[in-house]
């Protein structure tokens, strides 16, 4: 193998890593973009806000997506028409593990939820190797380590904490969690959270 390969070869590796951090950077923004537009619906509770904010990001994404694929891959945009029922089975899974994860963002927080989401590389490996008889290298069995390291971690750091202090509000019927240090303010209602509502 001469330099030229060599350094091309390289090249494609850094792009690879590149397009890989650029693409968890833009998921960890948009979770957290998420958390935010949960928190601006403070008089809604759990499930609501989750509903509603898993139903527009969706929407948005379907749209951004068809757009793209129609305009740059439009016989890709047709196959998915020509599958829509096993397009559609996927969608549902998909829309359902969606309002899951928006309910846990509202209940815990983006960062824990996201770093205990990792356990679906497990079981992806795990069912490619049993499945479809992939081998698993070493690299793959380092990152499992890891993953199951901090899932371990984060566990032992939500178990171990102070429990979150709640308030009931009689004249909104609901229970609310603290938010901040400054407890709870009617004439600020962006400092609590909604845990359920009583109705």
């Amino acid at each position: 193998r001469n330099k030229g390969d060599a350094a091309t070869n390289w090249r494609q590796k850094a792009n690879s890593v590149a397009l890989g951090l650029l693409a968890g950077l833009a998921l960890g923004g948009c979770s957290v973009f998420f958390r935010i537009a949960m928190d601006t619906l403070p008089y809604l509770d759990v499930l609501h806000r989750a509903v509603l904010t898993a139903f527009l990001s969706v929407a948005i994404q379907t749209v951004i997506m068809g757009a793209a694929l129609l305009i740059w891959r439009k016989d890709e945009f047709l196959a998915c028409l020509g599958s829509w029922r096993v397009s559609t089975l996927a969608g549902t899974v998909a829309a359902i593990t969606t309002f899951m994860w928006f309910v846990a963002f509202s209940l815990i927080g983006v960062a824990p939820v996201r770093m205990l989401g990792q356990v679906e590389i497990i079981f992806s490996m795990a069912f490619s190797f049993w499945f479809f008889k992939e081998q698993i290298g070493r690299t793959e069995i380092m990152g499992i380590a890891l993953i199951i390291t901090s899932v371990w971690i984060l566990m032992y750091l939500f178990f171990t904490r102070e429990p979150t202090p709640l308030i009931y509000d009689p004249d909104l019927e609901q229970w609310f969690v603290f938010d901040s240090p400054c407890g709870i303010s009617k004439k600020n209602p962006t400092r609590v959270k909604p845990l359920v509502h009583t109705e």
